[in-house]
């Protein structure tokens, strides 16, 4: 059996773009249904226009209007109305709500500059009408949009001005949805004590309003606070009861979702029979939904999970059926993003099999379409796949292509698993190749990252267990003081039983941790073995690469006796040229002097000696071209780069940028350039302004290091 990598065996992931399309599509489907009620109330208000008196009721009709009408135009059109209006009547509250109604306009629309623009303005417009309520939706929007904007810090800030005001209110259903939001971008920013603190404070709130979609969704977050630092068990525990209660008040959307990611932190483990239960369970909520397409695409998308199961248990026949049944309902669905998963995860059970032919097949087209909606990682993924099945095939030559290319992909994305799967291919592309030495290389990039990336998941593990410790004992604190309050009497007996429970969770916080550190023995001791395996081989195949080496040395110690040649050429020429002008220097003091001479005999002397520097000056005489053409041999990338990087620069900029990359002084300079030191400095300030560097020395170890590779 050949396997092909660890991202193989890897549950299939659920990528940034599959969400857009699911929120996508659950826009349309209310919007479908909704459509009749909808186009009923929008004509009801307009004709409501035509019969209102005041003009305070008008506005409000518009700004009504803008929220509730369709399209971009449209509901910009009556917002621009409700503002015009209620400017000229000093209408405040209507000015203050067509500001807040053109925010919303340009915010669904993903224009957040604009968007956030308006908010500002009805925000100011309510603070001076002290309108709490608005000022808090107003703070609350603006967070969203920060959220959307991946603007984390500012989204922090306005939900949790909104907070305060609806603690204050009591307002607990919309103080819910700014606590969860506080949780989720503590979360993006990776805060996780912070993200679990909100989190309790939510789950709180939500169990006091008796709101159990909320517990669900507060539940489902939490778990994903705990996956995030890899500890499984707590996510696992945190995602159960969450599909408990959305099972209970039937949010099977949201259900069936849940299922799927506990049966992939169950494959993740290699639990097989309770990942399938779930996957299982997936199905069977999936198909409870009503009609619709975003019920193809779950139900598409359980097929592909069945399959990628099946094919992490080696069941081929089986993985491939189910993922054919998802092509069924995907491709004519046309969800593009699951038809490619499902793709790629065909590719690799062929893989796998060493059916080479119909992976690469696969492959190719899962990539094809990958690109065209822009999805890196994932592109990246497959591209490493297609070159290992090339590099097997024999196909060297077309392998080397996807390799360069995933490579450049994982780069570009930064992503270590990326990087890592990529060094691992090279190092087996090489190894192919009777390229040992090269294979050596990257086979130690692959173990640099993989150790590196193992030591920062423990070390997750180990902050995911202490944040829970705390997050437990302060759950146990809450118990105590409530409990304190109610029975008095049973303190001491209470307080020992904390002291137990806080003594065995600290016993298996040191448990875990040795265990951990333990496993990562372990594993340093078989990377030691791997690698003793590895240099065996490389020791045994070094002869046959010995004469192959020589030459490459000789070839290399010709390129630095070559390259040592151009710098004293370049050395010798410069210092030709400051010869040569301090000359012509000279020469010019000699005229000076010689018109100043009222003796014949002087002057006859003078002119002596000027003819003699002039014979001399010919002798040194060497212009900017032999000292470019030299230059440019030593350094031949170095002008294009500089006018690459700074476009504005001059052929004068360029020339004294050579001279200060060759280490020379302002005397030196001037001398070379036929100016004065202070004209030299003047042309090193205009260069530094130019290029944005803070000071003389700076500018000169600017231009030493610039474009050294």
């Amino acid at each position: 059996m050949d396997t092909c990598n660890t991202l193989i065996c890897q549950p299939v992931p659920n990528p940034p773009f599959i969400m857009k399309k699911v929120w996508l599509s659950i826009l349309c489907l209310v919007s479908t249904g909704l459509l009749w009620a909808q186009s009923h109330k929008i004509d009801s208000l307009k004709k409501g226009l035509q019969s209102v008196r005041s003009d305070t009721g008008k506005v409000n009709l518009l700004n009504t209007l803008a929220l509730k009408d369709k399209g971009f135009k449209k509901r910009k059109a009556w917002a621009d109305q409700a503002l015009t209006l209620s400017t000229q009547t000093k209408y405040k509250k209507g000015e203050a709500q067509a500001y807040l109604r053109l925010a919303y306009v340009y915010s669904d629309y993903t224009k957040y500059q604009e968007s956030n623009d308006y908010y500002l303005k009805a925000l100011q417009l309510f603070k001076a009408l002290k309108d709490q309520k608005n000022i808090a939706q107003t703070y609350y929007s603006l967070g969203l949009d920060k959220h959307y904007n991946s603007d984390y810090p500012a989204g922090l800030k306005y939900q949790q001005e909104a907070a305060k005001i609806y603690k204050a209110q009591g307002n607990n259903r919309r103080l819910f949805l700014c606590y969860f939001e506080i949780t989720v971008l503590y979360r993006l920013q990776g805060k996780y004590e912070q993200s679990i603190n909100f989190a309790q404070k939510a789950l709180k709130t939500a169990q006091e309003i008796k709101n159990d979609r909320f517990v669900s969704m507060i539940y489902n977050s939490m778990a994903i606070i705990y996956v995030r630092q890899e500890n499984k068990a707590k996510a696992l525990e945190f995602y159960i009861k969450s599909l408990k209660l959305k099972e209970k008040i039937g949010f099977h959307r949201g259900a069936a979702r849940t299922a799927s990611n506990i049966a992939e932190i169950y494959l993740q483990n290699k639990e097989y029979e309770e990942a399938k239960v779930y996957y299982d369970k997936y199905f069977e909520i999936a198909q409870k939904m009503p009609a619709s397409k975003r019920k193809k695409l779950i139900i598409a998308d359980a097929y592909t999970r069945l399959g990628n199961f099946y094919f992490a248990t080696q069941q081929y026949a089986k993985a491939l059926e189910n993922l054919e049944e998802a092509l069924k309902i995907s491709v004519p669905a046309q969800l593009t993003a699951q038809t490619l998963e499902t793709k790629g995860v065909i590719g690799r059970v062929y893989h796998d099999q060493q059916k080479y032919k119909e992976a690469l097949r696969w492959y190719n087209e899962a990539i094809e379409g990958l690109e065209k909606i822009n999805s890196k990682t994932s592109t990246g993924t497959y591209t490493l796949l297609a070159a290992q099945v090339l590099t097997k095939s024999n196909n060297l030559a077309k392998a080397r292509e996807y390799l360069v290319k995933g490579l450049s992909i994982a780069n570009e994305v930064n992503a270590p698993n990326l990087k890592m799967d990529a060094y691992l291919k090279y190092y087996e592309f090489f190894k192919k190749n009777n390229e040992n030495s090269k294979a050596l290389q990257y086979y130690e990039q692959y173990t640099q990252i993989k150790d590196s990336l193992f030591t920062e998941t423990k070390a997750k593990q180990i902050n995911g267990i202490k944040i829970a410790f705390e997050t437990e004992k302060k759950e146990q604190q809450i118990a105590l003081l409530t409990k304190e309050k109610t029975v008095i009497a049973q303190d001491k007996k209470i307080n020992r039983l904390v002291a137990i429970v806080i003594g065995v969770v600290l016993l298996l916080v040191t448990i875990a941790t040795v265990l951990i550190i333990t496993g990562q023995r372990i594993k340093i001791r078989k990377n030691k073995e791997i690698w003793a395996k590895e240099q065996m081989i490389y020791e045994k195949e070094q002869r046959i690469s010995e004469e192959k080496n020589r030459r490459t040395k000789a070839e290399k110690d010709k390129l630095e006796s070559e390259l040592s040649l151009k710098n004293q050429q370049l050395t010798s020429h410069t210092l030709h040229m400051i010869q040569k002008n301090q000359t012509l220097n000279e020469i010019n003091v000699q005229v000076n002097q010689a018109r100043q001479q009222k003796s014949i005999t002087e002057a006859k002397k003078l002119l002596n000696r000027l003819s003699n520097l002039i014979d001399y000056g010919i002798n040194v005489d060497k212009d900017w071209e032999n000292f470019q053409r030299i230059f440019e041999q030593l350094h031949p990338s170095f002008y294009n780069s500089l006018k690459v990087q700074y476009p504005t620069l001059t052929s004068s900029d360029l020339h004294l940028s050579a001279l200060l990359k060759l280490n020379l002084n302002t005397k030196e300079i001037a001398s070379l350039l036929n100016i004065t030191p202070k004209s030299t400095q003047m042309k090193r300030h205009r260069l530094r302004q130019k290029m944005n560097i803070d000071s003389d020395a700076r500018l000169t170890e600017f231009m030493i290091q610039f474009n050294n590779a």
